[in-house]
């Protein structure tokens, strides 16, 4: 309860850990999960990993169009959706270390676009998890998404990033809000909100810097 005896929304506390850690054989069949659904043959951290910017870059940049974005006060996770054994929704939170994070707070779901009751599998997104100040000063946790690497079994990132981006808008990020809306009681049982974080394309000027 808070201070005017209201039940408090069912947040996570903490970006740092925002669930439950696992370990031991769990941990260990999640890493392989989560590779075999990518394709990969290793069991480390599936996402992109940040390089340093050099001189070489620059040609890269000139040639196509790229995207650029805020960088955000927070911490970077894989979302992965899937199912337990015994067929629930359950997700994980995946951080750069390669733990997995089991959300046990709230009641996220993600429904399917025709069907409120069933809910999206070996799927994986990637974004930032934040909190959020608000303008009275409450704190509000947000995952913003900015990749999508599958989605329903299904490898994307073999695709442009606006056509994953895509898949995510229209397959999950819509039938997330249409449901969180039409029950809108629902918000306070949610561990963190979900938006797609603010991007836009961009091209780089053909002469070269001074």
């Amino acid at each position: 309860m808070d201070q005017n005896g209201q039940a408090e929304p069912d947040r996570i506390k903490s970006i740092d850990e925002p669930g439950v850690k696992a370990s031991g054989d769990l941990l260990h069949t999640m890493r392989r999960e989560v590779a075999a659904l990518l394709g990969r043959t290793s069991t480390g951290f599936p996402g992109a990993q940040p390089v340093s910017f050099a001189r070489k870059h620059l040609d890269e940049l000139r040639r196509e169009d790229y995207y650029v974005c805020e960088k955000s006060d927070g911490l970077r996770y894989l979302l992965y959706m899937t199912a337990d054994e015994e067929g629930q929704e359950v997700h994980y939170l995946i951080d750069r270390k390669n733990d997995y994070w089991f959300i046990d707070r709230g009641n996220l779901h993600f429904p399917l676009p025709n069907d409120r009751l069933k809910f999206h599998t070996a799927t994986i997104l990637d974004g930032e998890l934040v909190i959020d100040t608000l303008s009275d000063g409450r704190k509000e946790p947000r995952y913003l998404v900015f990749d999508c690497l599958a989605l329903g079994s299904r490898v994307l990132m073999d695709r442009e990033l606006s056509k994953r981006l895509g898949y995510f808008q229209e397959q999950v990020f819509k039938p997330y809000r249409r449901l969180m809306d039409h029950y809108q009681e629902e918000w306070q049982f949610q561990p963190f909100f979900i938006d797609q974080k603010s991007m836009h394309t961009a091209t780089m000027a053909s002469s070269s810097p001074a």
